[in-house]
C-alpha cells in the first residue's frame, strides 16, 4: 500500500485519546513527495520521523533514503503503520516518545508539530543533535525562532486532510 487515506483509518487510530495531536493532520498524498524533495535526501541518508502517525511520510522517504525510523508514541497508530508498512525493510518502527534510545543519530529529523505545546516543540528541537537537519512545523518556539531570524530556513507549504495549509521549515541545527 503506497498511501493510507485518513478516511480508511479505524476510529481508534483516528481519535487516539492519549496523544495531543490526532491523525487529522495527515499530509495529503500529493504533498508527501514535495517534502521528500525539499529535504534533499539521498541513498546514504537516515531519517527519523517523529510522531510518524499512519506511516505515510515515513514510507515516502524510503524511496530515497537509506533507512527511516518511524517514532510514534501512540500504540494504536504505531500498530496500524507497522501493519501497513511493516514489510518495508527500510523502516524501523519504534513505539516510544522522542528522544528514544532505540533511534541512532540520523541525518534528518521530521517533526509535524501542529498541536504540540511550545514546551514539547522545544524539547524535540533541543533533542536533535547538532549538525543534523530538521524539517518541522508548528506554532510556538520554531515559528518564533524563524520569525526572529534565529533560524534560517527554506519554507515548503503542504496541505493536510482537513484542507489546512501547513508551512514546514527545513534547516540545519
Amino acid at each position: 500500500m503506497a498511501y493510507i487515506d485518513y478516511k480508511e483509518l479505524p476510529i481508534s487510530v483516528r481519535l487516539a485519546s492519549n496523544r495531543k495531536a490526532n491523525l487529522y493532520g495527515e499530509i495529503l498524498e500529493k504533498d508527501l513527495y514535495k517534502i521528500v524533495e525539499a529535504c534533499e535526501v539521498n541513498k546514504n541518508s537516515t531519517v527519523c520521523d517523529i510522531g510518524s502517525g499512519s506511516g505515510n511520510l515515513s514510507n515516502a522517504f524510503t524511496k530515497h533514503a537509506k533507512h527511516v525510523y518511524a517514532v510514534e508514541i501512540d500504540p494504536d497508530r504505531h500498530d496500524y503503520a507497522k501493519e501497513h508498512f511493516g514489510k518495508n525493510k527500510k523502516i524501523t518502527f519504534v513505539n516510544d516518545e522522542f528522544p528514544s534510545k532505540k533511534v541512532p543519530k540520523c541525518d534528518l529529523y521530521i517533526a509535524h508539530m501542529c498541536g504540540f505545546s511550545s514546551e514539547d516543540q522545544e524539547n524535540i528541537i533541543n533533542s536533535i543533535p547538532e549538525g543534523s537537519y530538521l524539517f518541522g512545523n508548528g506554532a510556538g518556539i520554531l515559528k518564533e525562532a524563524i520569525e526572529q531570524g534565529i533560524i534560517k530556513s527554506h519554507k515548503v507549504q503542504v496541505e493536510t486532510n482537513y484542507m489546512t495549509k501547513c508551512n514546514f521549515y527545513y534547516f540545519k541545527k
